[in-house]
């Protein structure tokens, strides 16, 4: 390395000297197989190599090394050429980037394989990968459980133990002050925010943000006149987390053994989970419980699922005024907000949610057949704002759907209604012009 370290314009680090001894071990090591034909080397190279991920990480890291440093020409012309025979199938890049526009119509069958369909000037096709995909078990689902609580433990550890540093470094600052530096001090508080970032990461490796922008201020500021529709002028940043991360909650990919074994084992008790996050989401969001059509239940119309739950756990509480605004209002969020003036579960809250979803399915059958399709998959609805009984209750609302079939149910006279979006509307119009006669 010494006609490198002479360069006067580079300076070596640690990771510079890591980076390089790694890429000429590498080179060394497929010269040393006396490979002839360069072809068969980058070939050969990639069947010897420690693991694919290995490749990546020199890939990624050979752009930000000056060519001079590297003393062996052929080493980046190398790992180029292995990393770039690891380049997605075009078929499949057109695949991911159209599922992100259109997730209805670009899908996967339960092999794990590809499937687009009825995608207007594309044609309908299956796209076989190379490995079959395998949802998770029960048996998965406590593996990663009990490795999250092994994890959780460890970290925890570790910031206890860094917390007692950083106190023994105080103590002795606070007594020597007069003559030595907070710099230990500085470290170890440094040290502890490192570790309290682990412990969070080890408790919820799924985190993400959703932004909403240009947000009413009747969505979030409660003590405003709640029909203005008046901007706050800046993004809400909502923080949402899960337990596990959706790469290994999702399930598996196995390498392909044959037609028929592979069938057998998709059929063996496997467990597919429908994420719910969001009632945004196409895919999804007509399962959650935000979502708006209205329906009638227990002889009022309600705008959505969750309407009718807080109103009818407010009746059976007893707070007639909570009802009042909860059918005063079509946002799923102001209906969170006002719930959380009374957290009282009703008795029975499972069975209450079972109820509802069954009668909000029913009355419209273009999402009952939406619901009944999704075969035996559980759901798990990511939204902290929805409890966790939908779940479980859209999956026995979808057994009663099938055992019902065409069955009507009578619904019964309509006495009371939830306000519509005409109505609402005009109150806000309302809202509006009297907030400006106050002000002038």
């Amino acid at each position: 390395m010494a006609s490198v370290e002479n360069e006067s314009n580079v300076v070596e680090t640690e990771e510079d000297e890591n980076f390089l001894s790694r890429l000429v071990q590498f080179a060394e090591q497929q010269e040393q197989q006396g490979e002839e034909v360069e072809e068969e080397e980058e070939e050969e190279e990639e069947e010897n190599a420690d693991d694919l991920s290995t490749l990546v990480a020199l890939a990624q890291l050979v752009e930000t090394v000056p060519e001079k440093k590297l003393r062996k020409r052929p080493v980046r012309r190398k790992v180029e050429k292995a990393v770039a025979s690891l380049q997605t199938n075009p078929e499949v890049t057109d695949f991911f980037t159209g599922r992100m526009k259109d997730p209805l119509h670009y899908t996967y069958t339960p092999e794990g394989n590809l499937q687009i369909s009825g995608v207007k000037g594309v044609p309908d096709k299956v796209i076989r990968m190379d490995k079959r995909f395998v949802p998770l078990n029960a048996i998965d689902y406590e593996t990663l459980e009990e490795a999250r609580k092994e994890k959780m433990k460890q970290v925890e550890t570790d910031y206890i133990a860094a917390l007692a540093d950083l106190r023994k470094a105080q103590e002795t600052y606070n007594l020597t002050k007069d003559t030595s530096s907070a710099a230990e001090v500085v470290a170890k508080n440094n040290n502890v925010l490192e570790k309290s970032r682990l412990v969070s990461r080890a408790a919820y490796p799924e985190y993400w943000v959703n932004v909403i922008g240009s947000i009413q201020t009747n969505l979030v500021l409660m003590q405003y006149d709640p029909y203005e529709i008046r901007k706050l002028g800046y993004p809400i940043n909502i923080f949402k987390h899960y337990e596990f991360a959706l790469k290994d909650a999702w399930g598996k990919y196995q390498e392909r053994t044959g037609g028929g074994e592979e069938q057998e084992e998709m059929e063996g008790g496997g467990i597919r989970i429908r994420f719910i996050t969001d009632v945004e989401d196409k895919a999804t969001g007509h399962f959650h419980p935000f979502y708006l059509r209205n329906f009638v239940f227990n002889e009022t119309e309600y705008c959505s699922p969750y309407q009718a739950y807080q109103a009818e756990r407010f009746k059976e509480l007893g707070e007639v005024e909570l009802r009042k605004q909860i059918l005063g209002t079509r946002s799923g969020r102001t209906m969170h907000t006002l719930a959380l003036r009374n957290t009282t579960l009703p008795k029975t809250p499972s069975a209450l949610w079972e109820d509802i979803l069954f009668h909000f399915f029913h009355q419209h059958k273009d999402l009952a057949k939406e619901l009944e399709n999704t075969g035996s998959d559980k759901f798990h609805v990511m939204d902290k704002q929805i409890p966790a009984e939908v779940g479980p209750a859209l999956e026995k609302a979808r057994l009663k759907l099938r055992e019902l079939g065409d069955t009507e149910v009578l619904e019964g006279e309509v006495k009371e209604k939830a306000i519509t979006e005409e109505e609402q509307k005009k109150a806000k119009v309302g809202a509006i012009v009297n907030n400006f006669r106050r002000k002038f």
